[in-house]
């Protein structure tokens, strides 16, 4: 048995990843793909909880867009060319 005391912190979160792998590889095994597949939807679902994406664009990003329009534009029309 493997005391926590007399190994260091690092050791001890290292031996626990490595079961912690152990353990998920082999519940994935016992499960079919139906039941992986709902286990991974309800995980993103978790992970991604409160996390939705803005649909705002910040006013740096829209003066960025504009201007590089407004160069493309030039550049078409034969503008800015010597």
């Amino acid at each position: 048995m493997i005391h926590s005391k007399t190994l260091s912190k690092r050791a001890v979160r290292k031996a626990a990843a490595v079961m912690g792998k152990k353990g998920g590889l082999a519940r994935s095994a016992n499960l079919t793909p139906e039941e992986r597949s709902e286990a991974s939807r309800q995980a993103s679902l978790k992970r991604w909880a409160g996390h939705t994406p803005s649909m705002e664009v910040s006013a740096r990003s829209q003066r960025k867009r504009r201007l590089r329009m407004k160069l493309e534009a030039a550049t078409e029309s034969g503008e800015g060319t010597a």
